[in-house]
């Protein structure tokens, strides 16, 4: 049963009806709701953050001018999904933590996404990344991990500078290729190389051995 709740503002002398109402059918950004007199055509406020839907039990206000809109989504049948939607730009702003809580899953759907933060920490179980490119900027990059498994069809790699230090590496390659402008040397305490077939050494001044 729908209940009037009648409200006067005398400085412009505007005279509002609070009652609830449901929704019947929905054209658009227009709602037709029902309440126990008539059908009406309403808006939604500004401030009814909680998008309605077909069913709701809404609350409503009339004006003078049987300017209806509604005010909140009262009751919503239980297990059908809410949303929160604004016509124009939205901020969300907190002067402590700001915290969003999925039970099942949280979705972000968007064209693009800007995140900005001086320190940031992420603790993801098992992460998988899907995409056309990959760009990463910055000053440094520090990785700690007890595995890396890399599989690519082909790696270039363009650096000033390269160091490596390997306690231990078994390469397996089908051809290797290397040219270098400047030195080249080699330094161990022993030394191998074996060929299967046929070993060459080749220089256009001198080779030296021993």
């Amino acid at each position: 049963m729908s209940t009037a709740i009648p409200l006067h503002k005398k400085k412009n002398n505007v005279h509002l009806r609070l009652r609830s109402a449901q929704v019947q059918r929905i054209s658009g950004a227009t709602y037709f709701v029902v309440d126990a007199c008539s059908l009406v055509r309403a808006e939604r406020a500004a401030g009814c953050l909680l998008q309605p839907e077909q069913d709701d039990l809404v609350l409503i206000s009339e004006d003078s001018m049987s300017n209806v809109s509604i005010l909140t989504v009262l009751e919503r049948e239980a297990g059908k999904p809410s949303m929160l939607s604004v016509d124009g730009d939205l901020l969300l702003q907190s002067k402590g933590n700001l915290s969003f809580k999925g039970g099942q899953g949280l979705n972000l759907l968007t064209p693009k996404i800007f995140l900005k933060a001086d320190r940031s920490k992420m603790k993801i179980n098992d992460l998988t990344f899907t995409g056309d490119l990959l760009t990463a900027c910055g000053r440094q990059l520090r990785s700690i991990y007890q595995t890396v498994e890399i599989e690519a069809k082909a790696i270039v790699e363009r650096v000033s500078r390269l160091y490596r230090r390997i306690k231990d590496e078994d390469a397996r390659l089908g051809r290797l290729h290397c040219r270098v402008q400047a030195e080249y040397s080699i330094r161990a305490q022993d030394a191998s190389i074996d060929a299967e077939n046929t070993m060459h050494l080749k220089s256009k001044k001198k080779i030296e051995l021993g």
